[in-house]
């Protein structure tokens, strides 16, 4: 009996786990702290040898979409350094903190990731990587994310 009772525990700790792990998709807005403009934001995260892959889709309007590909690396203390990929300048074999850092992208995020069984969430903040680091146009903001769950069908 006992046995049984081990078994339907360890089983139920893996289904939790996997069902609100970081992996899957997200979805959300992003928020510019100049303008105050919100726009609807979707993430589709996976994990692979250690880092996260990813990618981010910004709907600007309801027919133009900003799709971006992500990479990145979750810490101990669940914070999340992510950032955008261009022209394919990495491989996942040969991923480093040197070469996270390095390369030529857009936009970096750090988050905050709250793992819970009711609602994950992954909220943080973004910005452009320019080479004006101080100049009054370039743009950063929050970004707020919550876990979709399955079987919801509504859109961002």
């Amino acid at each position: 009996m006992k046995f049984k009772i081990l078994i339907c525990l360890l089983l139920t700790a893996g289904a939790l786990s996997a069902q609100n792990g970081l992996e899957g998709l997200w979805t959300g807005s992003i928020i510019e702290k100049s303008t105050g403009e919100t726009l609807p934001v979707e993430l589709y995260l996976t994990l692979e040898k250690g880092y996260i892959k990813g990618m981010s889709y910004i709907h600007v309007t309801k027919d133009s979409v900003i799709t971006q590909e992500l990479v990145g690396k979750m810490y101990q203390d669940r914070s999340i350094y992510m950032r955008e990929v261009t022209d394919r300048e990495y491989s996942i074999d040969n991923l480093n903190p040197e070469v996270l850092e390095g390369g030529k992208y857009v936009r970096k995020y750090q988050f905050e990731f709250k793992r819970s069984i009711w609602e994950s969430s992954l909220n943080g903040f973004w910005q452009e990587i320019t080479p004006t680091p101080f100049a009054v146009e370039r743009k950063l903001g929050q970004i707020k994310l919550e876990r979709k769950k399955p079987g919801d069908s509504s859109r961002v």
